[in-house]
């Protein structure tokens, strides 16, 4: 089986988990040559209550998240990434991406959530591994635990 990666996206939320995602990416990108995207979405669905039974969305600064976006850079290998930031429902933003875009492998952190609290929450990376038309790498928690699992 020969693999032809291109293109691989690698979803990030500011949590560590998404650096050891974003490493693991990058050697990938590294070894195949292939370009990198960052993507961060920001869920503009999300809103907070108020008096009186309303809701507000919470005030965002977009140039500001590009701007910590623009930050985050793997820890080792691999120098040119294209960051991205998109707004919406994440899952459906991540797949849209990707099949825009031509992605062909996502690589993405996930919180390892169990139980009630998985499914209380959802999980963007299951919903993505079930949409998208690409593999979809999934990542849990630190470099420090991948290794010890190797």
């Amino acid at each position: 089986i020969t693999m032809d990666i291109k293109t691989i996206m690698c979803p990030i939320d500011f949590a560590e988990h998404g650096q050891a995602a974003l490493n693991y990416a990058a050697t990938l990108a590294e070894s195949f040559g292939a370009k990198l995207h960052v993507v961060h979405v920001y869920d503009d669905r999300v809103v907070y209550e108020v008096g009186f039974g309303g809701a507000v969305a919470p005030p965002v600064d977009v140039e500001q998240i590009k701007q910590e976006l623009e930050k985050i850079v793997p820890e080792f290998g691999l120098q040119t990434v294209e960051h991205t930031c998109l707004t919406g429902a994440p899952a459906d933003a991540i797949v849209d991406f990707a099949t825009a875009n031509d992605v062909d492998l996502i690589v993405m952190g996930t919180h390892g959530r169990r139980g009630l609290s998985r499914i209380l929450i959802g999980s963007v990376a299951e919903a993505v591994m079930r949409q998208a038309s690409c593999p979809v790498i999934t990542i849990r928690d630190s470099i420090k635990e991948l290794q010890s699992n190797s």
